[in-house]
């Protein structure tokens, strides 16, 4: 299981306790992540009246999330047939044609502007499971890629703070028992992540 987060905040990299929210487009929809004790994170999701809420150790996170491109091809290619289209109308004096065509290319353009988004996924350090994603939009770019990078920062750094070798096994194996137990993470996924972390060690 993994949770999208399209949040505009990027001051995580100074505070000890912080705070990142954006409302989807339904009612009664959004999500939040929480910063504490700098290293925990929770991430809430709310959809109608149900919401998940999981914390997670920052420890355990790859401070390398991995980087997904999304890019509404189809959508562009609409829009640009549809600019030739309309293009072509004006040339021959349909009026009407030319009208229809400008605005419904227009609607294409703002589809592809809407959906073009990057995601970075992160996952358990040694698991490789993914358990939260932020959605990064074209117009909330630099203040998200602000938010990725500070979670990398805060990821590592609890990371070195850790005992070095079997007390890390061990309790990076009780980190994925726990998210397990919590629901962050399904059988399938805890049982692939053991058998990581054992390569590991």
């Amino acid at each position: 299981m993994s949770m999208a987060y399209s949040l505009r905040c990027p001051g995580l990299a100074s505070a000890s306790t912080a705070r990142f929210s954006a409302a989807k487009g339904l009612p009664g929809d959004g999500h939040s992540l929480s910063l504490f004790n700098e290293r925990f994170l929770e991430a809430r999701q709310l959809r109608g009246r149900h919401e998940t809420c999981h914390d997670f150790n920052l420890a355990f996170i790859n401070p390398v999330p991995r980087q997904c491109r999304h890019r509404p091809v189809g959508w562009l290619l609409g829009a640009v047939m549809g600019a030739a289209i309309t293009a072509v109308a004006t040339l021959a004096g349909w009026g009407l044609v030319a009208l229809v065509t400008a605005g419904v290319t227009a609607g294409l353009f703002a589809a592809v502007v809407k959906k073009w988004r990057d995601e970075w996924q992160f996952e358990t350090r040694h698991g490789e499971v993914p358990v939260f994603r932020v959605t990064v939009y074209r117009r909330e770019r630099e203040a998200l890629l602000k938010l990725v990078k500070a979670l990398s920062r805060r990821c590592e750094h609890a990371w070195q703070q850790l005992p070095q070798g079997k007390v890390r096994l061990a309790a990076e194996m009780a980190e994925h028992r726990r998210l397990h137990m919590a629901g962050a993470i399904d059988e399938s996924q805890y049982r692939y992540a053991k058998q990581r972390i054992f390569r590991q060690y």
